[in-house]
């Protein structure tokens, strides 16, 4: 991999962010997708639940650290078939965005979905095979070095 890596970020500590997240998937019965940090892969839409504390799953992947996942993304339209020929489109973004708000959690919208960010205000992540980035991005304290 030859590239730096920055995001937007979250200034929740992860533990209490994963936790309001699921708070308002189980009030609200989302379907979810998630980006996971090291290869950007972005998993299917559907649901996704946490099996132990550390971690988060979906009905594809996982179990996967919750350390490993850049951001959680809620669909916010529905359609619903009335009958073979009506189908209604709910747009839950308001409703998300409200209970979002309610709990604290910063959130973009991105193509009409609501986007929240994983990783913390203090970690910037440089994956680089460039010695000097690398260098650079520990001596501002923006990585350890493992």
């Amino acid at each position: 991999m030859n590239y730096n890596y920055e995001t937007w970020k979250t200034d929740i500590p992860s533990q209490e962010l994963w936790r309001k997240i699921f708070l308002i998937i189980d009030e609200n019965n989302c379907t979810c997708r998630l980006k996971y940090i090291v290869d950007g892969d972005i998993s299917e839409w559907g649901y996704i639940f946490e099996p132990v504390e550390c971690c988060v799953e979906d009905l594809y992947w996982g179990p996967i650290a919750k350390w490993e996942v850049e951001w959680v993304e809620f669909l916010t339209l529905f359609e619903i078939k009335l009958s073979k020929t009506e189908i209604d489109i709910i747009d839950r973004t308001v409703l998300l965005c409200t209970r979002l708000e309610e709990e604290g959690v910063n959130y973009k919208i991105v193509d009409g979905n609501i986007r929240i960010s994983t990783v913390p205000s203090q970690l910037t992540l440089c994956l680089s095979n460039d010695r000097s980035a690398q260098e650079k991005a520990m001596s501002n304290g923006q990585t350890d070095e493992k």
